[in-house]
């Protein structure tokens, strides 16, 4: 008992350091208002007066930094400021050329008005690798000062440069922080599971999801739980973390025994894909046996069962929400009355909204989010789908499984193609099919579409963009040359991106075709 109480009552030195410079800073920057600054802003004749450095004497702050502590404090804003000038467009370089308090202002509103510049007298983000590029100096244009568009490109140039190579070490040293925090980290987490660093390293990837920042899913789960003297005396509160941990401090018990490496971790993790057997302990509602359909998305996992819903909050898989909420619900009212943030989520929650939107919904057959981040709900005949970005759901006819297929009902082919190995290619519209062994039916997985397939059929020719549509003809020449025909241009397999016309190459016989406005068809014996 008296060690914990010293443990809450002994203040050492070294603890209020980050509260005595947090204070001492609130303190310059309420004396620095008014002459300095204005809110957060410096303002313009603060900027000079710092730029000089015999101003260091005259500036004065409140009696508790007189002398020295004001020259520190001067000697800061100074560098603070002419740091930041040199990612900014300044008058400094136009004034040595001679340029006019009104010209500067004039150039500096051409520069904001056609991009080159924000408000800020920044250059955009888009725009830096522009500047970056000497060679650009020769587009480079501003009117009415068009004597000086070198000049003034150069000028950006070199700020661009600098915003570079600021950039560039802001970078550099941040990587060199995440890579100590790392390697800090797993030399932790070695001492409890007796694994080599690289190994868990790569256990703490699979398990936890992360490819990337494990530092994140190691640590802010305990940074959420430490009291007030930053020291872990309870089990984190959260429920994915925890069970993370039990199953690393599993594997790791396995991979000991077997004396696994990095590489057959990995190999373990992805080919019996391992983290993604482990059992999950959400709990289903009470009376509930059994779902229609399953949805994780952002914070929360959703079940779906014929005309209802439940959302459970992913990290801890607690239920936090559902359908048919009444005040008898005492623990989800509890979790969301403790919580803000959750409340404030669950009131902007796309499923809720779609629920309360369209009333009709009396199942839900599958829910998922796709590759570009839309979320669909499919119902009967009908799906639901929410684009990214956009908060309202749009309610269309349900054609999952149906596929765009122009040989269905066709009534004519446009062209027709044999490769070296007897495979026939019939072409329609922007779709073809293949026929490989008999003429009974096409390949499997066909028809496919000419735009996105026909590179994977590995044949002598790309076909450019023009062509991926209603070709007319296609044959292989005597020259062991593929052609494609399209209009009064062909391709050939040894210039796909140059199409020629018919009539300079083609028909220059007895029968030649100049004047011709296209090839109709194309056959080889």
């Amino acid at each position: 008992m008296e060690k914990d109480k010293q443990n809450y009552l002994v203040i050492e030195k070294t603890m209020l350091k980050d509260i005595a410079e947090a204070i001492l800073a609130d303190w310059v920057h309420e004396d620095l208002q008014g002459d300095t600054l204005e809110g957060e802003a410096l303002l313009p004749e603060a900027k000079t007066f710092f730029a000089d450095p015999k101003n260091k004497e005259e500036f004065i702050l409140s009696y508790y930094f007189d002398g020295a502590p004001a020259g520190i404090i001067f000697d800061r804003l100074a560098r603070i400021i002419e740091v930041s000038g040199r990612h900014k467009f300044t008058a400094g370089p136009l004034e040595a050329l001679g340029f006019s308090p009104e010209e500067i202002e004039e150039l500096t509103e051409t520069l904001i008005e056609t991009g080159s510049l924000d408000e800020a007298r920044k250059i955009p983000e888009a725009e830096i690798g522009f500047f970056l590029n000497p060679d650009n100096a020769a587009l480079f244009n501003i009117e009415a000062f068009e004597d000086y568009n070198k000049d003034v490109f150069f000028m950006l140039n070199e700020v661009a440069g600098q915003v570079t190579e600021t950039r560039e070490a802001i970078e550099t040293a941040l990587t060199g922080i995440a890579e100590t925090q790392e390697a800090l980290l797993l030399e932790q987490l070695q001492g409890i599971f007796g694994l080599e660093a690289a190994v868990i390293k790569s256990v703490s990837r699979a398990v936890f999801g992360e490819k990337d920042d494990i530092i994140s899913a190691w640590l802010l789960p305990v940074f959420e739980t430490v009291n007030a003297l930053d020291i872990l005396d309870t089990e984190p509160e959260n429920f994915a973390f925890n069970t993370a941990f039990k199953r690393i401090m599993q594997f790791s018990a396995l991979a000991k025994k077997l004396e696994l490496t990095q590489e057959e971790v990995e190999i373990a993790f992805r080919d019996q894909s391992l983290a993604a057997k482990f059992p999950e302990k959400l709990a289903l509602p009470e009376g509930l046996e059994s779902f229609d359909a399953l949805l994780e998305y952002g914070d929360f996992v959703y079940l779906f069962k014929d005309a209802r819903y439940w959302i459970y909050r992913a990290k801890d898989y607690k239920m936090v929400d559902k359908s048919d909420l009444t005040g008898e619900d005492d623990e989800i009212i509890k979790i969301q009355d403790k919580d803000e943030a959750l409340r404030k989520k669950l009131q902007e929650d796309p499923v809720r909204k779609l629920y309360k939107n369209y009333s009709g919904i009396t199942v839900v057959d599958a829910a998922f989010e796709d590759r570009r981040g839309n979320l669909c709900v499919v119902s009967g005949d009908h799906y639901y789908i929410k684009m990214k970005g956009n908060d309202a759901w749009d309610k269309r006819r349900n054609e999952f499984g149906c596929i765009k297929n122009d040989f269905d009902g066709i009534t004519a082919v446009d062209a027709a193609y044999k490769d070296t190995e007897g495979r026939v290619f019939l072409f329609a519209n922007d779709h073809y099919v293949r026929y490989s062994d008999s003429y009974d039916f096409v390949d499997e997985g066909y028809p496919k579409t000419i735009a996105e397939s026909w590179k994977a059929e590995n044949q002598d020719i790309e076909l450019p963009e023009a062509f991926q549509r209603e070709p007319d003809a296609a044959f292989e020449g005597a020259d062991g040359k593929t052609y494609f025909f399209k209009g009064n241009e062909y391709i050939s397999s040894d210039d796909t991106q140059n199409p020629k016309p018919v009539s300079e190459f083609w028909g220059r016989t007895e029968h030649h075709f100049m004047g011709a406005n296209g090839i109709d068809a194309a056959f080889n014996t």
